[in-house]
């Protein structure tokens, strides 16, 4: 057996030169636990840090995994209230955006035409057009399409049935046929009782309707910043659902003479009176169905858009309701009702032309 043989190597000075052993003739190398000793210290030397942090380096245990999981649960918790109410807010302005589209609409209708705002429901007895689009006869759903304003708010398929513009925040219950004839409003109702008919000055808060193929006349309204052009609108049903309406309802008709405020008329009551449930007309006085919905907001503090006739968009907080309309019950789940008067002068604020506000 020949003895092992090495080859030295000569390094310059100040550098060091690793020498390998060199295989015997019978192609082994000392012994093999001798070589893979002599690995593991020459990766050591060629590697030091990455060989102890592979030695150090501990895992997760399963009690550092559980609280990695509460922490990030907790933070989930905190943040989603914030998120939700985020949503909400973009839902929102995104509806004031839809209702200042619908305010320019009638304001271009307006300008040609002789200063006459849109008809909210031209024709009323042959009951097939109104302000958002029309129907082929008296009866079944209209779609936006051949209204006063459709063509002020732009060109959509004849079969859609939502409109051009749709509240983010509105979803109506599920429609029967019978029930579904207003849907093409997009949740949003227009002033028609005062803005959509043309009417005559009479006082103490009466005015008779001259025609109903005709909006009002701009200059009647003595204070536009104060009267709604548009609003979120919705009406209830006999089985407790909302459905899409496209008017505004006022708390006091037109057509008769208020013997008391409309917010403090027993027709118009506050949400927390105890003598909602027994209600009965008053002398003299008529409130019509409530159909604007505060649908933003929350529950506890909801809220309509609106746009007035000057076109600034508030957002207007629910003051007052009535415990039943002629569909059925109306509970405060609904949100219907009307908002704080924008004067306690006038017989239906922020509805009339204010005519009687000193």
């Amino acid at each position: 057996m020949q003895p092992r043989s090495y080859v030295r190597q000569v390094a310059p000075l100040g550098q060091r030169v690793f020498n390998p052993p060199i295989a015997s003739a019978s192609g082994r190398f000392f012994t093999r636990r001798g070589f893979a000793s002599r690995v593991a210290g020459l990766a050591t030397r060629l590697f030091p840090l990455r060989v102890a942090a592979q030695a150090t380096t501990p895992a997760f245990t399963l009690i550092e995994l559980l609280v990695v999981i509460g922490i990030i649960a907790l933070l989930a918790g905190v943040l989603a209230p914030g998120l939700a109410g985020a949503r909400e807010a973009a839902r929102t302005a995104a509806c004031l955006a839809n209702l200042r589209q619908l305010h320019l609409a009638i304001e271009s209708y307006a300008l040609e035409n002789k200063a006459l705002y849109a008809p909210g429901a031209p024709d009323f007895l042959a009951n097939r057009t109104r302000w958002f689009g029309s129907r082929p006869a008296s009866t079944g759903a209209f779609t936006p399409v051949g209204g006063p304003l459709s063509e002020y708010l732009g060109t959509i398929s004849t079969e859609s049935l939502r409109g051009p513009r749709v509240c983010p925040s509105f979803s109506p219950g599920p429609a029967t046929t019978a029930e579904a004839f207003e849907r093409a409003s997009g949740g949003y109702g227009y002033n028609n009782t005062f803005v959509g008919v043309l009417r005559a000055r009479r006082s103490h808060g009466v005015y008779p309707i001259i025609t109903d193929k005709s909006g009002a006349r701009s200059a009647m309204f003595l204070r536009p910043a104060s009267t709604l052009a548009f609003a979120d609108a919705a009406i209830n049903t006999s089985r407790g659902t909302l459905i899409e309406y496209p008017f505004i309802e006022p708390p006091q008709s037109p057509m008769t003479s208020p013997t008391t405020s409309p917010m403090t008329s027993p027709l118009a009551l506050p949400l927390t009176s105890p003598a909602q449930s027994s209600a009965q007309p008053s002398s003299g006085a008529y409130t019509p169905d409530p159909s604007m919905h505060f649908r933003h907001a929350g529950v506890s503090a909801p809220q309509a858009g609106g746009v007035a006739l000057d076109g600034h968009a508030p957002n207007l907080a629910l003051q007052a309701s009535v415990p039943a309309s002629i569909y059925g019950p109306i509970t405060p789940a609904m949100r219907l009702g009307w908002p704080a008067a924008s004067s306690p002068q006038r017989a239906a604020p922020w509805f009339d032309f204010a005519a009687d506000v000193p």
